[in-house]
């Protein structure tokens, strides 16, 4: 597996954040908005955490990821998705795992650091082509942009 990460500083003491009660209120409107890239999410009441549907598209790549809360704390939420699939050209399945963390980490007493982490991994021969430099660079870019905007979504809502 194939880890990306971004980390932000934001302006809230650790103890004020909840990150399972973010993720679990957000909105299918609110994730659109974090991304261009994002086109659909719904919360799954499955198993002892819940879980999400996020749709999005990708370096090209048409992305269906059925994640299952793994485990959850007040600064962390862990999700997986061993049912992912990538869509190449809209239209072949791929199956594709996808691993997704969200931590908040005190930084001192009036911040906090927000770190989002994906895994990919990508047991297909047929993407392998591009899953190196197109698929990573397209990955980061990703993540650039939407952990900016959860983070300061995040800010926003646990502000004191």
């Amino acid at each position: 597996m194939k880890n990306f990460y971004y980390e932000q500083e934001i302006n809230v003491p650790v103890d004020s954040i909840d990150m399972y009660k973010w993720l679990r209120e957000l909105t299918d409107i609110e994730y659109q908005s974090f991304s261009k890239g994002h086109q659909a999410m719904g919360h799954l009441n499955e198993g002892e955490f819940g879980g999400m549907i996020n749709v999005e598209i990708v370096g090209g790549l048409l992305l269906v990821q059925h994640y299952s809360i793994k485990d959850k704390s007040k600064s962390h939420v862990n999700s997986y998705s061993d049912q992912s699939r990538a869509y190449l050209m809209g239209i072949i399945p791929i199956k594709v795992e996808v691993s997704w963390s969200l931590s908040i980490v005190g930084v001192s007493n009036q911040k906090s650091k927000f770190v989002c982490e994906v895994g990919v991994l990508i047991p297909s021969k047929i993407l392998s082509f591009i899953s190196s430099p197109v698929l990573s660079y397209s990955l980061k870019r990703h993540l650039k942009e939407e952990g900016a905007l959860f983070a300061k979504d995040i800010e926003n809502k646990f502000k004191l």
